[in-house]
């Protein structure tokens, strides 16, 4: 696919959308309670997002798969501040 119209580059897409896993809103502290902490509710809708990856068209050797798989250890790397 080309990215861009006025000067085109050549790059892989994959898109990825996770199953819904059921999440339950509630706090860790009390069960019953529904959480409507800010951070929660951040990473609630950070999880429903849909992943777009755009890769270098020279890695054809990587499947989808793996390159979802990759990114998602970027991301989580990215998530916990272990970035250099």
């Amino acid at each position: 696919m080309q990215a861009n119209r006025s000067d085109p580059l050549d790059c892989r897409l994959v898109l990825y959308a996770k199953t819904p896993r059921g999440r339950q809103q509630r706090n860790q502290r009390s069960p019953d309670k529904v959480s409507r902490a800010s951070s929660s509710l951040k990473a609630a809708a950070r999880e429903r997002e849909p992943w777009l990856i755009v890769a270098s068209p020279q890695l054809q050797a990587p499947s989808a798969t793996q390159l979802v798989k990759l990114h998602a250890r970027r991301m989580q790397i990215e998530l916990w501040h272990f970035g250099i």
